[in-house]
């Protein structure tokens, strides 16, 4: 049995972005993913619980974030 998260492209490009190039705080989306589209991926990634939010509604990339990305 296996551990692995799935996730989609959508969603490993942001956690990649995310932690190499802003110290893993989302901050970067796809040019194709706007308005309620993001809160959609910030929701999923957050419900597996591969980001977290600090009090300022910044999401930053979970230990299981880095974990899935390997």
């Amino acid at each position: 049995m296996s551990n692995r998260i799935n996730l989609s492209n959508t969603q490993y490009d942001i956690l990649e972005h995310a932690i190499d190039n802003h110290g893993g705080q989302i901050v970067w989306f796809p040019d194709n993913v706007k308005g309620g589209a993001r809160q959609k991926v910030i929701q999923g990634l957050f419900n597996k619980a591969l980001i977290t939010r600090d009090g300022q509604d910044n999401y930053f990339v979970a230990a299981e974030g880095y974990v899935a990305l390997g």
